[in-house]
């Protein structure tokens, strides 16, 4: 059964911290010789992606490639060829818009009756002497 903090002796208390302090100084000497920093952990590693830094100095960096003038003109002449080929098999005609409705026009009779209609409307509100509907 393992003791608890309680139930050590004052003797098994400076014991363990001791070993502890022997444990701290030996740590400290593995980061001397490792050259860690301290805040970086000794013998941890976190999973996932190593950090940007880390990479960089792991894999050796390579020159940018470079396209010549005659391989850009490869390329735009067979993406233009695959353009064209695309609107010759596709060519969707675009449906003719509607033709505009014709304009309603009211009738000679019409327009005379709503004349008509006007002109009452005014006499009634020229008579009570408004000067607008």
């Amino acid at each position: 059964m393992a003791n608890t903090l309680s139930n050590l002796t004052a003797k098994q208390l400076l014991q363990a911290a001791t070993i502890r302090e022997k444990i701290d100084a030996l740590e400290k000497d593995l980061a001397d010789i490792l050259n860690l920093t301290p805040e970086a952990p000794v013998a941890t590693r976190k999973p996932g992606r190593p950090r940007k830094q880390a990479v960089a100095s792991v894999q050796p960096t390579r020159p940018k490639r470079r396209m010549s003038k005659a391989g850009r003109a490869r390329v735009a002449a067979a993406a233009k060829a695959r353009w064209a080929t695309f609107r010759a098999a596709g060519k969707v005609v675009a449906p003719a818009p509607p033709a505009p409705k014709p304009e309603r026009k009211f009738s000679a009779a019409a327009r005379a009756k709503m004349a008509a209609a006007a002109k009452k409307r005014w006499a009634t509100a020229k008579a009570a002497g408004k000067k607008s509907l």
